[in-house]
């Protein structure tokens, strides 16, 4: 199995609609994804011998990093694909010298699953929620 995890370009902006909408149950319009991509958020896409299979989204601020996404398609989820491109942002946090935040839905134990074993610390819960259960603003701290 050949995995490759590869910045997206602006071409595939419809692929990125697809995936999300897969993935999430919201979609950004092409136009957003495009508007992001033009402000500095990186989407790079996970493929396996040749077919994408998963996406991350973040964008580097002044201090840190925050991470937007991050999905795998079905019948790949539970195979190390989602620490695969967790830790390819953690690797470029560590280097710059960067935290990593993000929000999850409370209720997503897959990914509260990840994200602590990953070294993820629980900063506070949010006030917003997603489809009814609290999100939690989750920090990464690299270690020196």
């Amino acid at each position: 199995m050949k995995t490759e995890i590869v910045p997206a370009s602006l071409k595939q902006v419809y692929s990125l609609k697809v995936l999300l909408k897969t993935f999430f149950s919201y979609s950004n319009q092409p136009e957003k994804i495009k508007e992001n991509m033009k402000k500095g958020h990186s989407y790079y896409l996970l493929n396996l011998n040749g077919k994408t299979i998963g996406f991350i989204h973040f964008n580097e601020l002044k201090s840190f990093y925050r991470l937007n996404g991050v999905a795998i398609d079905f019948p790949f989820r539970g195979q190390g694909f989602g620490d695969k491109l967790t830790k390819f942002l953690l690797d470029k946090a560590k280097k710059s010298h960067k935290s990593v935040t993000l929000l999850v839905d409370s209720g997503n134990e897959s990914a509260l699953k990840l994200y602590y074993k990953l070294g993820f610390k629980k900063v506070r819960v949010s006030k917003r929620t997603l489809n009814g259960s609290p999100l939690l603003l989750l920090r990464w701290t690299p270690k020196n």
